[in-house]
């Protein structure tokens, strides 16, 4: 028998063959519990996305010294890929719902503040090169200080004048209503 034959008799067509690891029998419906625990876990893998990317952006707004800015220049367009990749990628897996699949939606969920940290240390480190790759060391950003020469004595400041504290008096009306008025002539028995 050649390749374009097949087993069964003349008449009947063979049976479909199906993978061994594939069913046909239909899944089975969810029960209540299942539908809540699915519901939760969407929830908390959603949340979780919003969190760890809502710190990968502050990581990025808090690039204050010259090597984090340079490095944030270099990595902002790779990171909006990597959230979106984590995004899409833990969609099609929570879909899937299987034990390893879940899991590794939360490991892609919260990698994003963990993937900046990293391009930090390679790219600041490399001198700040929007190739990343390792070159020389990273230059600091001002120049040497100026030399100055000291005279023998030192620096002296020159002499302060004493400040005199001044005299808010004068500008108060001349009888306070907090000092009691005395008169000549009392009244009381």
């Amino acid at each position: 028998m050649w390749s374009g034959q097949s087993a069964s008799p003349p008449g009947q067509s063979s049976p479909a063959v199906s993978p061994p690891n594939q069913s046909n029998a239909p899944r089975r419906p969810l029960s209540s519990a299942e539908v809540v625990l699915i519901v939760v876990m969407w929830i908390v893998w959603l949340g979780v996305t919003l969190m760890a990317d809502f710190l990968g952006f502050m990581m990025f707004a808090f690039a204050d010294s010259p090597g984090a800015g340079r490095a944030a220049q270099a990595m902002i367009v790779p990171a909006f890929v990597w959230f979106g990749f984590t995004f899409i990628a833990g969609v099609v897996l929570l879909f899937f719902r299987r034990w390893w699949t879940i899991v590794l939606a939360f490991v892609l969920a919260v990698s994003p503040p963990i993937v900046i940290f990293a391009g930090y240390n390679v790219i600041g480190t490399s001198g700040g090169s929007s190739a990343g790759g390792r070159g020389a060391p990273a230059t600091p950003a001002t120049s040497p200080a100026p030399v100055v020469t000291v005279p023998p004595g030192g620096f002296a400041p020159p002499p302060m004048k004493v400040r005199e504290q001044p005299d808010f008096r004068k500008y108060l009306p001349v009888h306070a209503t907090t000092r009691p008025t005395t008169t000549a002539a009392t009244t009381q028995p």
